[in-house]
C-alpha cells in the first residue's frame, strides 16, 4: 500500500504539480512517527537558507499536498495520518459538490463512520474519525457533534465535532467525507467497538437532526 494518485492527477494537465506533491508526501513518510506539520517544515527548511519559504508559501504547499487527488484505499495507517493532519492543518471549508437535500435520520443507511490510528501515539492514542455521507443528504450540514460511548472512554472533548474534509468515491458512489483529528483514548481502544450519537448542525450551529446511529464505530 502507498500513496496512489487517482486517474484525474493525469488528466487535469497538472501531472507536474502533482509529482512534486507527490515526492513531497512520499518523504514524510519517512519521518518518525506521529509526524506533525512542524516535523514536515523542518524537513522541507534542513540545510536551506532561513526563510527561504513564507509562511504563506507554506500554507499554500500545505494547500496543495491536502488537496491532492489520491486513491484514500491504498494509504496505510502512517500514511493517512500524514493526511489527516495536514488537513487538519489547512481546514478545508465546506462545499456543496457532493451533497443533495435529504434530511439524516436514524437507520436511512445514508452514514458511516470510520477511525484511523494516528501511527506512533501512545497514551494518549489518537485517531482520526470519518463520518461518511451519501451524496443525497442535505447541503445544509456544515459541522457534525459526534459522541463515543464505550469503553475504553474517550479522554479528549466527547461530544466532538467533524468538519469537511472532501468528496470521496467509495464503491462507485460519491460520499462527502466529514473528519475531526484527534480523538484520544488513555488506553489503546482497537478491537473494541462505540455506540454513536449524531447531532447534524447547520452554518449556524442550529440541530438538523440529531440520534443515535444503528450501527457501533469498530476500532
Amino acid at each position: 500500500m502507498a500513496f496512489v494518485l487517482t486517474t484525474a492527477q493525469a488528466q487535469n494537465g497538472l501531472g507536474n504539480q502533482a509529482g512534486q506533491a507527490l515526492l513531497s508526501l512520499k518523504r514524510f513518510a519517512t519521518l518518525t512517527p506521529p509526524v506533525t506539520i512542524t516535523d514536515m517544515r523542518n524537513e522541507l527548511e534542513a540545510g536551506q537558507p532561513v526563510g527561504y519559504i513564507s509562511d504563506n508559501d507554506w500554507d499554500a504547499f500545505l494547500a496543495d499536498l491536502g488537496n491532492l487527488g489520491l486513491d484514500y484505499t491504498s494509504l496505510i495507517a502512517s500514511e493517512r495520518a500524514i493526511i489527516n493532519t495536514i488537513r487538519q492543518a489547512i481546514n478545508p471549508e465546506p462545499q456543496q459538490a457532493c451533497c443533495g437535500i435529504v434530511v439524516p435520520s436514524s437507520g436511512d443507511g445514508l452514514t458511516a463512520i470510520n477511525g484511523y490510528y494516528r501511527t506512533g501515539t501512545t497514551a494518549p492514542y489518537q485517531y482520526t474519525i470519518e463520518v461518511e455521507l451519501d451524496s443525497t443528504l442535505t447541503c445544509d450540514i456544515k459541522s457534525i457533534d459526534c459522541t463515543l460511548v464505550g469503553a475504553p472512554a474517550v479522554t479528549s472533548s466527547n461530544p466532538f465535532t467533524l468538519y469537511f474534509a472532501r468528496c470521496e468515491v467509495i464503491g462507485g458512489v460519491t460520499k462527502s467525507i466529514f473528519s475531526a483529528s484527534w480523538v484520544e483514548w488513555g488506553v489503546d481502544p482497537a478491537g473494541n467497538s462505540f455506540d454513536v450519537n449524531y447531532d447534524f448542525k447547520d452554518a449556524d450551529g442550529i440541530s438538523i437532526a440529531a440520534y443515535a446511529a444503528t450501527y457501533l464505530l469498530a476500532l
